[in-house]
């Protein structure tokens, strides 16, 4: 029965994020589990700047048309900042991408941004998930799979993985999904009575629930 028990459970974790031994990246995969373990300073301690209540660390990497973008270019201007670690490969990704889609749609005019980071290896295949998916936000990759440099700097070894960074900078929540994610972004737009009734009534509307 025990036995039975750790399989079903390890099932389910597998259909809910893709890991570092994903079979995408088979040729990479032990350098690039390797590559996203424990990033270190050069004093050997933890990068600071990666988790909440920390101001965000900064990054520089490249647009599907070839342009080399920073975080920073990317988060200048908006009250609220979701940035998405994903990949075409991963399958929990694309399923979760409608309702970071909706709630795009729903808020960004309100200030939210939202800024893809992509862990492909393939520029074909990134480009051809963006469209499909109807990601009209930001887009950036290195296209080093596992082994992305800003995958590196946060300690991404799961996707998708997301992190919401405020106007001041700060990451406020991370690895949010679902309804819990929707519910943080309507939080920072709805803070009185009347905004907790919206807020629930675009969560409703966004998880067509």
């Amino acid at each position: 029965m025990k036995k039975t028990f750790l399989i079903c459970a390890s099932l389910m974790l597998s259909f809910t994020a893709c890991n570092c031994k994903s079979n995408s990246n088979d040729a990479n995969v032990q350098n690039n589990a390797e590559a996203t373990t424990d990033v270190k300073t050069s004093n050997n301690e933890p990068v600071t700047g990666t988790n909440v209540g920390d101001i965000y660390t900064d990054f520089k990497l490249t647009t599907p048309e070839g342009a080399e973008k920073s975080l920073s270019e990317l988060v200048k201007g908006h009250k609220l900042v979701l940035v998405d670690f994903w990949a075409s490969w991963c399958g929990p990704c694309r399923m979760e991408m409608p309702n970071v889609v909706k709630a795009y749609e729903q808020y960004k005019d309100k200030g939210l941004q939202i800024v893809g980071v992509s862990f492909d290896n393939d520029m074909t295949k990134w480009k051809e998930a963006i469209s499909k998916l109807n990601m009209t936000w930001p887009q950036i990759s290195d296209l080093k799979g596992w082994d992305c440099a800003a995958g590196r700097i946060y300690q991404i070894n799961s996707i998708p993985s997301t992190m919401l960074i405020d106007e001041t900078g700060k990451i406020i929540a991370k690895d949010l999904r679902g309804e819990e994610l929707i519910e943080k972004i309507a939080g920072k737009y709805y803070t009185r009575t009347e905004g907790v009734k919206h807020e629930r009534r675009s969560v409703n509307k966004v998880l067509n629930v």
